[in-house]
This record gives C-alpha cells, sequence and structure tokens, in this order.
C-alpha cells in the first residue's frame, strides 16, 4: 500500500484541481516535490480536527481565495 499526505490526497479532488488550474497551477503538470512547496508557505494548511474518527480539514489559499476541503476516516474527501 502506498501511503500519501492528506494535501496530496486533496489536491487531487477535482474542485481542488479546478481552484489550481484558476490561479495558474496545473496540478497534472506538476512535479510533487513542488507541490510541497504550497504546504511548507501556508498556501495549503491542515487542520486536525478529529483523531478518532479522523477528520481534517484542508484549506488551499491563493490570491486572497481559499477552498476547503474536509478528509474523514475511509478517505472520502468533500467541499466544506
Amino acid at each position: 500500500m502506498i501511503s500519501f499526505p492528506v494535501e496530496v490526497i486533496t489536491a487531487f479532488h477535482p474542485a481542488a484541481v479546478g481552484f489550481l488550474w484558476r490561479h495558474g497551477v496545473d496540478l497534472l503538470d506538476l512535479p510533487l516535490w513542488e507541490f510541497f512547496e504550497y504546504v511548507v508557505s501556508d498556501r495549503v494548511t491542515t487542520e486536525a480536527l478529529s483523531l478518532e474518527p479522523f477528520e481534517v480539514v484542508v484549506t488551499f489559499t491563493i490570491d486572497d481565495e481559499t477552498l476547503r476541503l474536509e478528509v474523514d476516516g475511509p478517505g472520502s474527501v468533500r467541499p466544506v
């Protein structure tokens, strides 16, 4: 089994792909290590709401626009 950080999983949700595209980021052409620059620069932040059951919110912020996605235990991703 391959594991990825929750930020990577949410980045490939259709809402995030579209959000990033509108801001000039083509996620499908961006090397993974370059995406991590967004995580360490606070353009992508993660807030743990609960560990049991697992629930986090990942927020993408670019040009004063934000997208919030929630991830639950089974790995379901949905906009909030």
